[in-house]
């Protein structure tokens, strides 16, 4: 199936192509990628123009990540959407995965995974979201619900083991 990635950016243009690059390692290649600028001041659709593949660079005046986002959806022709950050990169199998996922579960409309945030000494933190979100003992059970992969026909050899849903 294919999936339109959005990447909202504001004046990201050294953190730009770490996304960008996160995305066309994916085992399930993006159907296309859309860069929204929201109004920055750095030399962001220059980074952009170097960039070899189906990227198509979008630019608004500064409204806010939300906005942009929205832009981007806009503009987005798959059946699927992701959004990623400019400041944020992609295992390889993300898409493989929620599309399998999506596929697989058709009654889910919102997909949610986990990060880690690896920091400028170089360590990470697994499960960032539950330091970044303000109240997350309200998530409950539904956080950790996991699902077998295997049990639903999806396969990502890069992982072993139950696959979380949140």
């Amino acid at each position: 199936m294919t999936v339109s990635v959005v990447i909202p950016t504001y004046n990201r243009a050294r953190m730009l192509p770490d996304a960008l690059a996160s995305v066309a390692t994916q085992t399930h290649p993006a159907h296309e990628i859309i860069v929204v600028d929201d109004g920055s001041t750095d030399d962001t659709a220059e980074v952009v123009a170097r960039v070899p593949g189906p990227i198509r660079y979008v630019r608004r005046t500064n409204g806010g990540v939300g906005a942009a986002r929205n832009t981007g959806l806009a503009h987005a022709t798959g059946r699927y959407v992701a959004f990623l950050d400019s400041d944020d990169s992609w295992h390889p199998f993300k898409l493989a995965l929620q599309v399998g996922l999506l596929e697989a579960l058709p009654e889910v409309a919102l997909l949610y995974t986990e990060f880690s945030v690896l920091k400028d000494d170089g360590t990470s933190t697994p499960k960032a979201s539950r330091t970044w979100l303000r109240e997350p003992e309200r998530l409950g059970d539904l956080y950790e619900r996991t699902i077998e992969a295997s049990s639903l026909g999806v396969r990502v050899p890069e992982l072993a083991g139950p696959i979380p849903v949140h």
